[in-house]
């Protein structure tokens, strides 16, 4: 009998290419490849990590790439992905604005 597995993609991304991301400026192919290197990790039903791979992103099978055509549209993310985003728009503008008035100083 073959176990079912789940196979997760994770890379590292920045606050303003995941807001690039979240307001549809970038797609999701373009905030992968903004890094080297990934994890593919296989996770079983139970989320036990069976096996983790770190791997060069442009080593990854074509089948694992985003399509170009691959936007965020919130349809098809969870609720919490529009929550992470407006934080986002809140905590960069925070960072802008305390910038701003070191400058200032």
């Amino acid at each position: 009998m073959t176990k079912k597995v789940n196979r997760w993609l994770i890379f590292k991304v920045y606050e303003t290419h995941l807001l690039d991301f979240l307001e549809a400026k970038i797609s999701l192919k373009t905030l992968l490849f903004y890094n080297s290197v990934a994890f593919l990790m296989n996770l079983d039903n139970h989320l036990k990590a069976n096996s983790i791979l770190f791997t060069n992103v442009k080593n990854l099978p074509l089948d694992y790439l985003p399509s170009e055509e691959a936007f965020f549209d919130p349809i098809h993310y969870e609720t919490y992905a529009q929550i992470l985003k407006d934080k986002l728009i809140t905590s960069l503008n925070n960072e802008v604005a305390l910038k701003e008035r070191l400058q200032l100083k």
